[in-house]
């Protein structure tokens, strides 16, 4: 192929993929949602919440169980606070937010986007619309 056409064709390409990526860059409401965030979300879950908050969230896990303070339900909290509250809570645990002490942080352990993917999870299991702020 001639390289006066590769070059003009690779251009157009390279700006209507960042146009593309610019625009996936706002929240989206939940219906809009793509499933690979909360696909992504759900390992996550699995591996750090289960244990405590139960397979449907409703604080009801193996360990949750032997708490002195049981974990949240989370299809009852869910709709009462905001994405950016979650995250707090996600990130630095239950005691510094006012909430159960027993709830560990896992700033340590959750990467941005995990705790981003998480809630996307979390909101699909509380089937709720988000909460801004």
């Amino acid at each position: 192929m001639n390289r006066t056409i590769l070059l003009p064709a690779f251009l157009l390409l390279f700006f209507a993929a960042g146009a593309v990526a610019a625009e996936t860059q706002k929240p989206l409401p939940l219906g809009e949602l793509p499933d690979f965030t909360i696909s992504r979300g759900a390992p996550l879950y699995q591996r750090y919440c289960l244990f405590c908050h139960g397979a449907s969230g409703a604080g009801d896990g193996p360990a949750g169980l032997s708490l002195a303070t049981p974990p949240a339900h989370l299809g009852l909290i869910i709709n009462k606070r905001s994405r950016k509250q979650l995250g707090a809570v996600i990130l630095t645990g239950g005691r510094p937010n006012g909430l159960n002490p027993s709830m560990p942080g896992f700033d340590k352990t959750l990467s941005a986007r995990q705790v981003e993917e998480l809630l996307d999870f979390l909101r699909e299991l509380g089937g709720r619309q988000d909460n801004p702020g």
